[in-house]
């Protein structure tokens, strides 16, 4: 291999991987991957969160479109009551 004057090897050469680098390596990908687990069911309760606030609102404009129907309903017999009593009074 080649060396510096300091026996350090050549930037071009790979150092031996000793067992606890590859240890500490499986370690910290371990904990990475417990991360990335972490964060993906963090992401699936937000999802799950924004989905009961859409399915709410969505119930809310269910009920005011009920309302909007109820009021035209109402309107359009109110005009046809109106309509009744002008027939009735012969306008």
């Amino acid at each position: 291999a080649t060396t510096f004057s300091d026996d350090e090897p050549v930037a071009s050469e790979s150092p031996e991987l000793n067992p606890e680098d590859l240890t500490a390596r499986l370690e910290d990908i371990k904990v990475e991957i417990d991360t990335f687990h972490a964060d993906r069911e963090d992401k699936e309760v937000l999802i799950s969160k924004r989905q009961n606030s859409l399915a709410a609102s969505e119930n809310k404009i269910a009920v005011l479109q009920l309302r909007v129907y109820d009021a035209e309903a109402r309107q359009a017999e109110d005009h046809a009551q109106i309509q009744s009593i002008l027939a009735h009074l012969g306008m």
